[in-house]
């Protein structure tokens, strides 16, 4: 092991590291990352901390310059555009050369960044706010991949960072719809392996030839750990084939991130299933995270219905309808088909005949002509776990529902298949989310007098964007985790709730106990993501103005050909 000159002049502690030590400190430096994506932290300043470090004194330079992991992460952003007076601008290349150099043969992390610079996100990849920069990057890229291959790449991130434009029927701009990235089906080295180490996918609002893709991953020596797919117009989906086939390449996925994009579901075809009778799920036994953000009811269960994955253990379920829309999109048929694996036909009542009264002694069945037909028995319950046995994903343990509209009920029976849930958070929900978790007695298709307690091992529960008062929801909280300790199940131990900071009294986090079973509830106060002094905001009228303009950060020809009618003249 090499030590470092101690100066007895200055001594230093760290001057009497190992270079081994020493260098292993400035990679963790330099490549911090970020814990709930998983991904390296690259911008324009992480990426000069390998510079910095080097100019601290003579032996610091020589460490840096002898450690190539430390320059494996690029940056290209538009602040190394030199503009020249009356033209564009080249881009300045210097620290690239420098970085590519003392890299030698590593792997590369690149972030290449072509949007408003007041973006803040930071995945390593290509993201754009306009399709012609991605397009161009692409076109750039292809003939490298489909001739060359990409040995050495295991993570590829393409962002457009143009949400609203996916919620188009058809792809814009259309002249730039194709040719579609990675598309080999007209080259002669098909047969290659192209590349052979990719792990992560993500494709936000950038397709590519999907059928090429499946053949591409077909030949890889690794099979896809995490793929995201969003936010595609339904001309540019996979078909359901194209899907199913692409799943059927990732046996060894982990994590699946399915919003406002999918298999292409036409919404009136008058059929159940987009699955035919020869044709069964992709089995997917290593998945354990899945992210669904659903646009209607039968695109939501398009996708579970491809997808066999009993043992996802986590659940991020989102509407991802126009924020725009007329109204609201009831998700209970969703809800159902997670539960039961079946969509609710029209319901046929049976019992038109009966009227159900609540009194204090129960439930009790009234028929029209107040002839009482039947009283239940003692009240039995159901823990047992059977309604699990029907689930889509009869194993979850945490569960995320994000804006989902449903009736009461609707979410009961779902909660209800639930029967291993230890985390529950509920995000821009109503009040009845919460009153669903409170047991309920059955209706007459499961027998008289049977409680159903949802998530009976439920522990957690968090609260955010709740539009209702703090007082309502402690007393219902209160109530559910009693009733539900009183029937057998768990009550909840803890339970976070988030508050807007301008619209509590509350302090910073205040703790308080509800109820007699030991129930902790947090109140935590949020900061708001934007506030009138925000740097997102323009300083003058005149940048607003040029904003908007045809070039600037906000124009997008796109966008304004399929929702300008509906914007203010500005």
């Amino acid at each position: 092991m090499t030590y470092a000159y101690l100066d007895q002049r200055c001594p230093s502690p760290i001057q009497t590291l190992p270079v081994e030590l020493l260098s292993y400190i400035f990679i963790l430096a330099a490549h911090e990352v970020d814990e709930d994506q998983g991904f390296p932290i690259i911008d324009a300043e992480t990426i000069k901390i390998p510079l910095v470090i080097s100019r601290v004194n003579h032996h610091w330079r020589n460490v840096t310059h002898e450690t190539p992991y430390l320059w494996t992460s690029l940056c290209v952003t538009g602040a190394l555009i030199q503009s020249k007076a009356g033209q564009g601008g080249d881009l300045d290349t210097t620290h690239i050369s420098t970085y590519l150099t003392l890299s030698q043969n590593h792997p590369l992390d690149i972030f290449i960044d072509a949007r408003d610079e007041r973006w803040d996100f930071q995945e390593p990849g290509i993201l754009t706010d306009l399709w012609v920069q991605m397009w161009v990057a692409l076109q750039e890229i292809q003939p490298f991949i489909t001739v060359d291959g990409a040995p050495c790449l295991e993570s590829l991130t393409l962002m457009r960072c143009n949400d609203f434009i996916s919620y188009s029927h058809t792809f814009a701009p259309s002249e730039m719809r194709l040719p579609a990235f990675l598309d080999i089906s007209n080259t002669t080295t098909s047969h290659y392996n192209l590349l052979p180490r990719l792990r992560h996918l993500t494709l936000r609002g950038v397709h590519l030839h999907w059928s090429s893709l499946s053949y591409i991953l077909s030949k890889a020596d690794h099979s896809l750990r995490k793929l995201d797919l969003s936010s595609h117009c339904l001309d540019v989906r996979p078909t359901p084939g194209e899907f199913h086939q692409l799943l059927s390449q990732c046996p060894h996925l982990t994590s699946l991130v399915v919003k406002g994009s999918g298999p292409l579901t036409p919404t009136n075809n008058g059929r159940t299933s987009i699955l035919s009778e020869d044709i069964q799920p992709v089995n997917l036994p290593r998945l354990r995270d899945m992210t669904l953000g659903y646009r209607s009811v039968f695109e939501g269960k398009a996708i579970l219905e491809i997808i066999d994955a009993p043992y996802v253990e986590s659940l991020i379920l989102e509407d991802e309808s126009h924020c725009c829309a007329a109204e609201d999109l009831d998700a209970g048929g969703l809800l159902t088909y997670i539960a039961t694996r079946n969509i609710p036909e029209p319901i046929q009542d049976d019992h038109d005949s009966f009227l159900i009264y609540t009194t204090l002694d129960g439930e009790i069945a009234v028929d029209k002509d107040d002839f009482v037909i039947q009283k239940p028995k003692s009240p039995t319950i159901d823990l047992s776990g059977n309604a699990a046995s029907r689930a889509v994903f009869p194993q979850l343990h945490n569960l995320t529902l994000r804006g989902v509209d449903a009736n009461e009920s609707d979410i009961h029976r779902f909660l209800n298949a639930l029967q291993h849930l230890r985390r529950l958070e509920f995000q821009n929900m109503s009040i009845r989310s919460v009153r669903a978790l409170h047991p309920q007695r059955a209706d007459l298709t499961e027998g008289p007098g049977v409680i159903l307690c949802p998530c009976p091992q439920l522990r957690y529960l968090c609260i955010r964007k709740a539009e209702d008062a703090l007082e309502d929801l402690f007393c219902l909280i209160g109530a559910v985790s009693r009733e539900r300790f009183n029937i057998g199940g768990s009550a909840l131990q803890s339970v976070d709730i988030y508050v807007n900071s301008a619209q509590t009294h509350w302090a910073v986090e205040n703790v308080i106990q509800l109820s007699n079973v030991g129930t902790m509830v947090k109140v935590i106060r949020e900061e708001p993501l934007f506030d009138e002094d925000d740097s997102m905001d323009c300083d003058t009228d005149s940048d607003l103005d040029s904003a908007f303009e045809a070039g600037g950060v906000i124009n997008d020809n796109g966008f304004d050909a399929l929702y300008g009618v509906l914007l203010p003249v500005h």
